[in-house]
């Protein structure tokens, strides 16, 4: 059994830090530390428990992906109950948590401050929410949440800008509170298809200080009602974006009242219609379809749409299907100079032979997500190329054609109607009004089986299928097991894999330095155990690496942390990596308190050399217990032989490292 260390939250001002280690690394991370950033909020006062329950819950789908088990280890206890509803959601199996006990879950005093937040990405989906919701609850009990979490965590501040203009502006104008979270939680990830499998609970976890703040009485996402299907082409069962079903959010609701003692509802606004409808009801009912802002693929903050992306290109087809004119969206330029039309009609073109039985070309990579392929199909059958002729160019009309042509063969009337069974699930107490409002405008369907496209697949909506998911006790725990793993999994890997030597000197009169050096489940730990160190003293920790092959070139991987971080208090330490007696990097040891992933690519002269963690004394410090705050951890180390690459190198992950050339 793996073991996964949490280490405790950090809270500085509105932000939680979250960071672990692993006994044995997984790879599944870039770096083993994410922040959360509530803006504005004080989360200093808000229950621990919290936030280990955003971390487990956040990990158990993840960890679930592997196949291996995993024991996740807690500094504090947490109550059974939390973990065994997010081992039931995920259908968990090879997951278990340590240490819990059985105690009445801590719930602040929770004042209903707000009574719907509306998470909100500015696309045509959730402003159709927002304004649905504003017309049900008044506009002073609404919270829009709005995730600021780019996958390019480098493009936050861009995407934060572009956001706030030309989404978040008209809603603050109008009396409706906003609250941003920021996360680099996307961008942690090795491979992206891990941060997928926590699906919408990443939103139900994450805004747990907000419930609390905020005393929240529901929380409503938006996906539309075409990504729930339950049988397959082949007509077997297949639970498609199954953990946003709503007998999932009705199982997540159930937990939370009594999670946090009061009533609570999370529940998908648009699950009951397509997302056809969506920009339907924002153009004749709400005038709003000039506030949707889908494009997100552009860093340029003065431009709303970068006219490229399929996003920029659905937006487009809409329009031209319900006759709608942006000011800031040249339709006719898009048709004839975007990126997405011009791919869009090569590789149409390519496989015009290929039809599905409605006579429309098959869906291809990169035509748009296979969940719209059939409203895609739908838009454009609706387009009328006459009423467009008089204000287009006739390069653009003869496109539309082709477009009719290729993929709008077909009616897909099911898409105009919303689904009275769909509303019924959803067990909404203001269910009534939504009917209202839904039935200005569009006809209902009481269909119990709807089909559905799913890329080329003819798929169906059963709504008398359910899925059975159910509350289970999956974390009993033999405690001497438990320990057994915790003792086998402390001793880390390079310390017995490679030779390694510690010492501790002053360089000027030789003396011994006292030190300290211990392993535990970060890794390998020391500093030089003196309150007020002197100028000179210095700690190595060599490790030797025997047998190597000069004919390969090896990579070093090597992580180091050190948790000290000031900018006043610069100048006494740093520390420094060297193979053999050449210095590699070197750094202050409080310019920089994450992990420090450093990579040494070299073509061995010799079948042996050393490696050299260094930490030395700059200056003679203050009796402030200066060398435990010094305190260096050895994260990780392995060697392993690699293809040659061209020359000698060094990377890593601290921006302030100095990094010198390696020769070879």
């Amino acid at each position: 059994m793996e073991v996964l260390y949490t280490h405790k939250p950090k809270i500085e001002g509105d932000t939680v830090y979250f960071s672990w280690s692993f006994s044995r690394d997984p790879r599944i991370f870039k770096k083993n530390e994410f922040y959360i950033k509530y803006d504005g909020l004080d989360i200093h006062h808000i229950d621990s428990s919290f936030f280990y329950e955003i971390f487990i819950g956040l990990m158990i789908p993840v960890l679930k992906e592997i196949d291996k088990e995993y024991l996740i280890l807690l500094p504090e206890e947490i109550d059974n109950d939390i973990v065994n509803f997010w081992l039931s959601y995920n259908e968990a199996d090879n997951i278990k948590v340590f240490p819990t006990n059985h105690f009445p879950m801590k719930v602040n005093d929770i004042k209903c401050e707000k009574k719907l937040g509306i998470l909100f990405g500015g696309g045509k989906d959730s402003l159709f929410s927002y304004y649905l919701s504003k017309e049900i609850f008044d506009p002073s009990e609404l919270l829009v949440i709005s995730y600021i979490f780019p996958l390019d965590h480098s493009r936050l501040k861009d995407l934060d800008i572009r956001r706030e203009n030309f989404a978040l502006k008209k809603i603050r104008e109008a009396g409706v509170s906003v609250q941003k979270i920021y996360t680099n939680f996307r961008s942690v990830f090795a491979k992206y298809s891990y941060f997928n499998s926590i699906h919408t609970s990443f939103y139900y976890l994450t805004s747990y200080p907000l419930y609390v703040k905020y005393g929240l009485r529901y929380l409503t996402y938006s996906y539309e009602l075409t990504h729930y299907w339950n049988y397959n082409q082949h007509q077997q069962k297949y639970f498609h974006f199954k953990k946003s079903r709503p007998e999932f959010d009705l199982f997540v609701s159930n937990y939370m009242q009594q999670r946090l003692g009061s009533a609570f509802q999370v529940y998908n606004s648009n699950y009951l219609i397509s997302e056809n409808q969506a920009f339907q009801l924002l153009k004749e009912r709400y005038s709003a379809v000039n506030e949707i802002m889908m494009c997100e693929a552009v860093i340029d903050t003065k431009h709303k749409w970068c006219k490229k992306c399929y996003k920029c290109g659905e937006f487009a087809l809409y329009s031209l299907s319900y006759k709608h004119e942006s000011p800031d969206f040249d339709l006719d330029e898009f048709l004839q100079t975007s990126d997405f039309i011009q791919k869009l009609l090569s590789k149409a073109a390519a496989g015009a032979e290929y039809r599905n039985s409605d006579g429309n070309v098959m869906w291809f990579e990169g035509l748009v997500s296979p969940m719209h392929f059939m409203s895609f199909c739908h838009i454009v059958n609706s387009i009328d190329v006459q009423y467009w002729s008089e204000k287009l160019s006739a390069k653009s009309i003869e496109i539309l054609k082709q477009l009719k042509e290729w993929f709008g063969n077909k009616e897909y009337r099911q898409l105009e109607k919303y689904s009275l069974p769909a509303l019924k699930q959803l067990k909404l107490p203001f269910e009534k009004q939504i009917k209202e409002i839904l039935n200005e405008h569009v006809s209902y369907s009481n269909d119990r089986v709807i089909e559905v496209f799913y890329g080329n697949q003819k798929t169906k909506i059963d709504f008398d299928l359910q899925y059975p998911i159910k509350l289970e006790n999956r974390n009993s725990i033999d405690q001497k097991e438990v320990v057994q793993n915790i003792i086998d999994s402390t001793v880390h890997n390079f310390n017995i894999m490679y030779k390694h030597q510690i010492k501790a000197l002053n360089s000027y009169t030789n003396e011994e330095v006292p030190y300290k050096a211990w392993e535990d489940y970060r890794g390998y730990n020391a500093y030089i155990d003196k309150s007020a160190p002197n100028k000179g003293d210095y700690l190595t920790i060599t490790y030797i690496f025997e047998h190597l092959d000069i004919n390969k070139f090896y990579h070093i991987d090597l992580q180091i942390l050190s948790e000290y971080k000031s900018v006043s208090y610069r100048n006494r330490f740093k520390y420094s990596v060297l193979l053999d007696s050449n210095v590699l990097l070197e750094e202050d040891i409080s310019d920089w308190n994450h992990d420090n992933c450093i990579h040494i690519y070299f073509n061995p002269q010799s079948s042996k050399h050393e490696l050299t963690i260094r930490l030395d004394v700059l200056r003679d410090c203050e009796p402030w217990n200066w060398g435990k705050a010094a305190q260096l951890l050895i994260k990780r180390l392995e060697i392993n032989s690699m293809p040659k690459i061209g020359e000698n190198h060094v990377s890593c992950s601290s921006p302030y490292s100095k990094i010198y050339r390696l020769g070879g």
